[in-house]
């Protein structure tokens, strides 16, 4: 079994660039959708995260470099590709923004679907609502957009760039433009001088925005960051309380997503062993014979709530 990967006879798929071509994550020991790094580094410097000390400044890989990857996956059947960085909208390259990347990733490789990792709301513009609506799903309607909180106030304590309302603005620009959107999000509880109400504005942004997942976690100190040093740290038994009352909240709202999509049509990744991973970001129950890696059109039927799975 290879260490990195499966390494492709370029012999019979012949790389368009002189530069070296890593080896691609292929083959029965690597899963099927396969993450590619665009971008890494952060300019920001949120009051809770050492990441911009611990990756540096914000750098993006060149275009040309990306499209040869996401090509030479493509080569080798690869049919889903997840765009990934840590401010990945942040993306610059040679005057070509994220959108632009997008796009030319769109036509070098027509049949692989590509999906937005995470992505900051202060860097979701017109241009890829307008592709996300477009593209057929082959650009995945469902986003990873941070809230951290639903409280204007706590988020200005972590330095984040918007405000509640912004965030919701933003959530409903993009709902209007895509009804088949599914949205997921991470969520900080407890943060530093964060109060009753404070935690009950993250609740109710919840529910306006209609989260189909959330990753929700208690906020825990970082040496080195201005919230580790402040002196309203909220007590352990209260961030366990509101970690739990969120965690209902969005096990109430994923159900909700579910029941929503029962009947619908999406594409589904075969991701093998009988499970495939629709373009909304739910698991869904294939047939134990469906070709792995391949990309087919189903009806999600039925939601089984105990496992949260769907089944064709």
């Amino acid at each position: 079994m290879p260490r990195f990967g499966t390494e492709i006879d370029w012999n019979k798929n012949p790389s368009p660039v002189p530069f070296p071509v890593p080896l691609l994550r292929v083959g029965e020991e690597f899963p099927t959708r396969v993450g590619v790094k665009v971008q890494d580094g952060c300019d920001n410097a949120c009051t809770y995260c050492i990441v911009h000390v611990a990756r540096g400044k914000a750098w993006s890989v060149p275009v040309q470099q990306v499209l040869d990857e996401v090509q030479a996956y493509a080569r080798a059947g690869v049919h889903e590709v997840v765009l990934t960085g840590i401010d990945l909208g942040a993306y610059s390259s040679q005057g070509a923004s994220l959108v632009d990347l997008i796009l030319q990733l769109r036509s070098v490789a027509p049949e692989t679907r590509l999906r937005i990792s995470s992505i900051e709301p202060v860097t979701i513009g017109d241009a890829l609502i307008e592709v996300l609506a477009s593209q057929d799903g082959m650009v995945c309607r469902h986003l990873h957009v941070p809230l951290q909180s639903g409280s204007s106030k706590v988020l200005h304590d972590m330095a984040r760039r918007y405000s509640a309302e912004e965030y919701a603005a933003t959530i409903q620009k993009l709902r209007a433009a895509i009804p088949r959107l599914a949205l997921s999000t991470d969520v900080i509880v407890g943060f530093p001088g964060e109060t009753e109400e404070d935690f009950t504005a993250s609740l109710d942004l919840a529910r306006v925005c209609k989260f189909s997942r959330m990753h929700i976690f208690r906020y825990s100190r970082r040496e080195g960051t201005p919230a580790a040093a402040r002196t309203d740290q909220i007590a352990p038994e209260v961030k366990a309380e509101r970690m739990e009352r969120m965690q209902q909240l969005a096990n109430e709202l994923r159900l909700a997503e579910a029941r929503e999509r029962v009947g619908s049509q999406e594409r589904i990744l075969i991701e093998g062993c009988g499970r495939g991973m629709s373009e909304s970001y739910f698991e869904v129950h294939v047939p134990e014979t469906a070709q792995r890696g391949a990309l087919v059109e189903a009806t999600l039927r039925e939601y089984n709530e105990k496992d949260g799975t769907f089944s064709l």
